[in-house]
Protein backbone atom coordinates (compact mmCIF):
# COMPACT_ATOMS: atom_id res chain seq x y z
CA UNK A 1 0.00 0.00 0.00
CA UNK A 2 2.96 2.31 0.60
CA UNK A 3 3.95 1.89 -3.04
CA UNK A 4 0.41 2.65 -4.26
CA UNK A 5 0.30 5.72 -2.01
CA UNK A 6 3.52 7.13 -3.49
CA UNK A 7 3.17 6.13 -7.13
CA UNK A 8 0.34 5.78 -9.60
CA UNK A 9 -1.08 2.31 -10.05
CA UNK A 10 0.61 1.90 -13.44
CA UNK A 11 4.00 2.85 -11.99
CA UNK A 12 3.99 0.03 -9.41
CA UNK A 13 5.37 -3.22 -10.84
CA UNK A 14 4.61 -6.54 -9.17
CA UNK A 15 8.35 -7.02 -8.68
CA UNK A 16 8.48 -3.96 -6.42
CA UNK A 17 5.45 -5.22 -4.49
CA UNK A 18 7.22 -8.56 -4.05
CA UNK A 19 10.41 -6.83 -2.85
CA UNK A 20 8.46 -4.70 -0.34
CA UNK A 21 6.73 -7.83 0.98
CA UNK A 22 10.02 -9.76 1.03
CA UNK A 23 8.60 -12.28 -1.43
CA UNK A 24 9.33 -13.38 -4.95
CA UNK A 25 7.03 -12.28 -7.78
CA UNK A 26 6.01 -15.94 -8.17
CA UNK A 27 4.90 -16.03 -4.53
CA UNK A 28 2.88 -12.86 -5.03
CA UNK A 29 1.15 -14.40 -8.03
CA UNK A 30 0.50 -17.56 -6.02
CA UNK A 31 -1.56 -15.53 -3.54
CA UNK A 32 -2.99 -12.84 -5.84
CA UNK A 33 -4.12 -12.77 -9.46
CA UNK A 34 -2.27 -9.49 -9.95
CA UNK A 35 -1.69 -6.06 -8.51
CA UNK A 36 -5.38 -5.18 -9.04
CA UNK A 37 -6.33 -7.82 -6.50
CA UNK A 38 -3.59 -6.68 -4.11
CA UNK A 39 -4.91 -3.14 -4.27
CA UNK A 40 -8.50 -4.32 -3.80
CA UNK A 41 -7.57 -6.42 -0.76
CA UNK A 42 -5.61 -3.55 0.75
CA UNK A 43 -8.52 -1.17 0.34
CA UNK A 44 -10.88 -3.78 1.79
CA UNK A 45 -8.74 -4.05 4.91
CA UNK A 46 -8.97 -0.30 5.39
CA UNK A 47 -12.65 0.08 4.57
CA UNK A 48 -13.67 -2.88 6.74
CA UNK A 49 -11.98 -1.14 9.66
CA UNK A 50 -13.56 2.21 8.74
CA UNK A 51 -17.10 0.82 8.52
CA UNK A 52 -16.61 -1.24 11.70
CA UNK A 53 -15.44 1.86 13.58
CA UNK A 54 -18.54 3.75 12.42
CA UNK A 55 -20.87 0.88 13.35
CA UNK A 56 -19.23 0.54 16.75
CA UNK A 57 -19.83 4.22 17.43
CA UNK A 58 -23.50 3.96 16.48
CA UNK A 59 -23.95 0.76 18.49
CA UNK A 60 -22.67 2.58 21.57
CA UNK A 61 -24.68 5.77 20.92
CA UNK A 62 -21.58 7.89 20.38
CA UNK A 63 -22.64 11.45 19.45
CA UNK A 64 -22.22 12.24 15.74
CA UNK A 65 -19.44 14.79 16.29
CA UNK A 66 -17.45 12.29 18.35
CA UNK A 67 -18.16 9.55 15.80
CA UNK A 68 -16.80 11.71 13.00
CA UNK A 69 -13.80 12.59 15.16
CA UNK A 70 -13.02 8.93 15.76
CA UNK A 71 -13.27 8.21 12.03
CA UNK A 72 -10.89 11.08 11.30
CA UNK A 73 -8.47 9.68 13.89
CA UNK A 74 -8.63 6.28 12.21
CA UNK A 75 -7.98 7.89 8.81
CA UNK A 76 -5.00 9.69 10.33
CA UNK A 77 -3.61 6.46 11.80
CA UNK A 78 -4.12 4.66 8.50
CA UNK A 79 -2.99 7.57 6.33
CA UNK A 80 -1.31 5.38 3.71
CA UNK A 81 -4.37 3.18 3.28
CA UNK A 82 -6.66 6.22 3.31
CA UNK A 83 -4.59 7.95 0.64
CA UNK A 84 -4.79 4.91 -1.60
CA UNK A 85 -8.51 4.43 -1.01
CA UNK A 86 -9.70 8.03 -1.22
CA UNK A 87 -7.25 9.30 -3.85
CA UNK A 88 -5.17 6.66 -5.59
CA UNK A 89 -7.75 3.98 -6.36
CA UNK A 90 -10.62 6.09 -7.64
CA UNK A 91 -11.77 4.92 -11.05
CA UNK A 92 -9.03 2.32 -11.55
CA UNK A 93 -11.18 -0.69 -12.37
CA UNK A 94 -14.73 -2.03 -12.07
CA UNK A 95 -14.00 -4.23 -9.04
CA UNK A 96 -12.62 -1.30 -7.04
CA UNK A 97 -15.51 0.92 -8.08
CA UNK A 98 -18.00 -1.76 -7.04
CA UNK A 99 -16.27 -1.99 -3.68
CA UNK A 100 -16.29 1.80 -3.27
CA UNK A 101 -20.03 1.82 -4.05
CA UNK A 102 -20.66 -0.86 -1.41
CA UNK A 103 -18.65 1.05 1.18
CA UNK A 104 -20.57 4.27 0.45
CA UNK A 105 -23.86 2.40 0.87
CA UNK A 106 -22.70 0.76 4.11
CA UNK A 107 -21.51 4.07 5.55
CA UNK A 108 -24.71 5.80 4.45
CA UNK A 109 -26.75 3.19 6.35
CA UNK A 110 -24.60 3.58 9.45
CA UNK A 111 -24.79 7.37 9.29
CA UNK A 112 -28.56 7.22 8.79
CA UNK A 113 -28.74 5.35 12.10
CA UNK A 114 -26.44 7.95 13.68
CA UNK A 115 -28.70 10.75 12.40
CA UNK A 116 -31.77 9.03 13.86
CA UNK A 117 -30.02 8.65 17.21
CA UNK A 118 -29.00 12.28 17.16
CA UNK A 119 -32.21 13.83 15.86
CA UNK A 120 -34.87 11.40 16.98
CA UNK A 121 -37.62 10.26 14.64
CA UNK A 122 -36.73 11.06 11.05
CA UNK A 123 -38.33 10.00 7.82
CA UNK A 124 -36.28 7.66 5.65
CA UNK A 125 -35.70 10.53 3.21
CA UNK A 126 -34.47 12.88 5.95
CA UNK A 127 -32.19 10.23 7.42
CA UNK A 128 -30.97 9.38 3.92
CA UNK A 129 -30.05 12.99 3.21
CA UNK A 130 -28.19 13.27 6.51
CA UNK A 131 -26.46 9.92 6.05
CA UNK A 132 -25.39 10.84 2.54
CA UNK A 133 -24.12 14.23 3.69
CA UNK A 134 -22.01 12.59 6.40
CA UNK A 135 -20.48 10.23 3.86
Amino acid sequence: MRLFARLSFDEVPVGDIADAAEMTPAAVYYHFAGKEQILLEGTRMFTDELVECARHGVDFNVPVDELMGSLLQLIGKRRTFATVYFVGSAGLNPALEAHRKTVRADLTDVFMDAARQSRGKLSTAEAGVMGTALV
